[in-house]
């Protein structure tokens, strides 16, 4: 999808959440993203395993990186 200058994509991403004052869990769920050269931008919709469908968490990323 896109071309070289500008590519989107739909996919899905699976983690691990741990830290002080946090409950760690495993999460999963779906992401789209748009990558623009080394630029990328991404909306996750993570869903821990231990709550419902409802009770996910929106987390965006952006970022530069490199193709090889």
């Amino acid at each position: 999808m896109g071309d070289e200058d500008l590519q989107g994509h739909i996919g899905g991403n699976i983690g691990y959440l741990y830290g002080d004052g946090i409950d760690d869990d495993a999460f999963a769920g779906p992401e789209i993203g748009i990558a623009s050269g080394p630029f990328i931008a991404k909306v996750a919709y993570d869903i821990p395993f231990n709550r419902g469908l409802d009770e996910g968490i929106i987390a965006t990323t952006i970022g530069f990186g490199f193709r090889f």
